[in-house]
This record gives C-alpha cells, sequence and structure tokens, in this order.
C-alpha cells in the first residue's frame, strides 16, 4: 500500500468522524431552561417581560428558551398553580399560552418574531456600573 492511499484513508476516516461528531453536536438538546416565576403577593418590576404559562405546554418551553439564548430577563405564572396568573390569563382574553407581555403589548402564542419586534422597541437599558454588559440586539 502506498504512502499517498494511506493518506488518503485517514482524510476520509478523519472527515467521517467529523461529520458524525457534528451530528451529534446538533441533535443534542438545549441545557434545561428553569422558569423564573413570579412573586404571588407582588407585582413584577416595571419594564418586567411576563409570561403567562403551564409547565407542560410546549411552545412555553420554547418561549423559555429563546428569552434564555436572547438574554432576556422574564418572570413568569404557571397558570395551573398560581391565582394570580390565572387571573391575569383570564383577563388577557387568551385561550391558550403562552402569553407574553412586554412594555404593556400583548403576544398570544409563541411568535418570536412578534417578540424581537417588541424587544428592539424597547429603550436600551443604561449600562452598568462596571461597563458591563448590555441587553442582547436582535
Amino acid at each position: 500500500m502506498s504512502l499517498g492511499a494511506l493518506g488518503s484513508r485517514n482524510l476520509w476516516l478523519l472527515l467521517a468522524v467529523f461529520i458524525a461528531a457534528a451530528g451529534l453536536f446538533r441533535s443534542a438538546s438545549p441545557a434545561a431552561v428553569k422558569a423564573v416565576y413570579c412573586a404571588e403577593d407582588a407585582a413584577p418590576p416595571a419594564r418586567t417581560v411576563v409570561m403567562l404559562s403551564t409547565s407542560w405546554c410546549p411552545y412555553c418551553a420554547r418561549t423559555r428558551q429563546f428569552f434564555a439564548r436572547h438574554a432576556v430577563a422574564w418572570c413568569e405564572y404557571d397558570i395551573e398553580r398560581s391565582t394570580v396568573g390565572a387571573a391575569r390569563h383570564r383577563e388577557s382574553g387568551v385561550v391558550g399560552v403562552p402569553v407574553i407581555f412586554i412594555d404593556g403589548q400583548k403576544i398570544a402564542g409563541y411568535d418570536p418574531e412578534a417578540i424581537k419586534r417588541l424587544l428592539k422597541q424597547r429603550p436600551l437599558p443604561l449600562p452598568a456600573p462596571s461597563g458591563g454588559p448590555r441587553s442582547t440586539s436582535f
């Protein structure tokens, strides 16, 4: 066997390993995102993104992942466990979940483009005292 043939075989083997590793990396599920629940006895701070959700809703899970991926601070009410959340859900007039409130604007369902549009309209936050990062731009 010639050296050229051996090198070609190794190149193909390396390429196959790379493709397999890339496939495994892409299929790996994203890290679990933990919900940040709103306090029952106090309204969320002004300008807080609020989501009305359930624990089992796949679109709520997608919304949580979107928020985490884009560094959006939010809190949520599980409408099945929170009396405040259930009341807010009734008041929203929306039948399903998630229901997202951004600066007084309501989004019914998981709509990443609408979320991005409303977040873009927000004024930029003041820089952190240490010159730290600002919110993610879209």
